[in-house]
């Protein structure tokens, strides 16, 4: 890279993307800059992917590739329901306030993706989709891969979608702005280059755990509460710190492999479950969740609700709940969702009891 900028036509761009400088970023300064719709349109058809992620696939594919709940729609989506539809804060906006918009989903489209096939959702999730919810290995397990998976589609797509931004996102700028921008999204695609091998290392010991049923490298804790579903979730968190503050992982160690923490929001038998699920030699997942339980019983699911929020996209709500808070409560949990980066920027955590449940019962399975 030259310090004075210039570079030779059929040089290597110095941005990264491979190509030459005069395919690339030559006269880029001068381009027409992108509107906030183009990138949204950018960031969105690149982002999307239709892949099915069975370990069978695609051979054994033999329907074609849906939008696939990663909730369960009966029982747990309906119970959230008003009218058909469902509250969320993804995809993420924020209105001329500053504030996350809030987006109506109806059952159909509520936290779904394309990743897998027709036969294989079906065949692989029927047995927590087709009956009332019990706490097994193989329901626990099932609820853990589908949020890996999951966790795994996101990755996956938000890479894809940061490589075509790199050729739009600077356009019209300075040369020094728009270095200043490369580097950023290099530092950004590195971390999600990082996450996806963590996702796709993992995936592949769940994948064999899937196929033999075998779980034992598996753990997984079920809490039970009184009251009714106010929120529905599922996806993956690395807790890098416990409620204490005390450190459990580094997120940023290029050299050591994520350690990961899948949960589960769902309702059984009317009830509201949280189900937890992590590998049994992971100690930063194990201990987050000792130092869970640790937390007094009375203002637990307040405290786990805000945890969902801060460090989970694929929530999803109820109307009714939520026109039920106070504003100050509703302002606290937006704040919560609209942190970037909970793990580095850890959010303040209320003691108000948002959420009218009550715990029941702890259940633990341990290989």
């Amino acid at each position: 890279m030259k310090s004075n900028f210039k570079m030779g036509r059929n040089e290597i761009c110095w941005c990264g993307s491979g190509k030459k400088y005069k395919k690339c970023h030559l006269g880029r300064a001068d381009e027409k800059a992108p509107s906030i719709g183009q990138l949204r349109s950018l960031i969105g058809d690149n982002f999307i992917d239709r892949k099915c992620l069975h370990p069978n696939s695609p051979h054994e594919c033999k329907g074609k590739i849906i939008k696939a709940h990663t909730i369960q729609r009966a029982r747990t989506l309906e119970s959230l329901a008003i009218d058909g539809h469902v509250l969320t804060f993804y995809p993420f906006e924020i209105d001329s306030d500053g504030a996350i918009k809030r987006h109506k989903k109806g059952l159909s489209q509520a936290s779904t993706f394309t990743g897998f096939c027709a036969d294989h959702d079906r065949e692989t999730f029927s047995p927590v989709e087709q009956n009332e919810f019990r706490f097994s290995p193989q329901n626990a397990f099932l609820l853990s891969y589908r949020a890996l998976c999951h966790e795994f589609f996101q990755k996956r797509g938000a890479k894809h979608a940061g490589v075509a931004l790199q050729s739009l996102i600077d356009r019209g700028l300075a040369p020094i702005t728009q270095r200043e921008i490369q580097g950023e999204l290099r530092s950004s695609q590195n971390g999600r280059s990082k996450a996806n091998k963590d996702l796709n290392d993992i995936k592949g010991l769940a994948d064999h755990d899937l196929i033999s049923k075998d779980y034992s490298r598996w753990d997984f804790v079920c809490l039970t509460f009184s009251g009714s579903l106010t929120i529905a979730a599922s996806g993956a968190t690395t807790p890098n710190q416990d409620f204490s503050g005390k450190i459990l992982q580094v997120l940023h160690d290029p050299e050591v492999a994520l350690q990961h923490l899948y949960i589960s929001v769902i309702a059984s038998d009317g009830a509201p479950r949280i189900v937890f699920g992590w590998q049994k030699d992971h100690s930063a997942p194990s201990k987050f969740i000792d130092s869970l339980l640790s937390i007094e019983r009375d203002i637990l699911p307040a405290i786990l609700m805000q945890y969902i929020f801060a460090h989970i996209e694929n929530v999803y709500f109820s109307e009714r709940w939520w026109n039920n808070l106070t504003t100050c409560d509703q302002l606290h949990i937006q704040g919560l969702a609209k942190n970037s980066n909970a793990y580095y920027f850890p959010p303040t955590y209320a003691a108000t009891p948002t959420v009218p449940w009550s715990l029941v019962s702890i259940e633990r399975i341990k290989s």
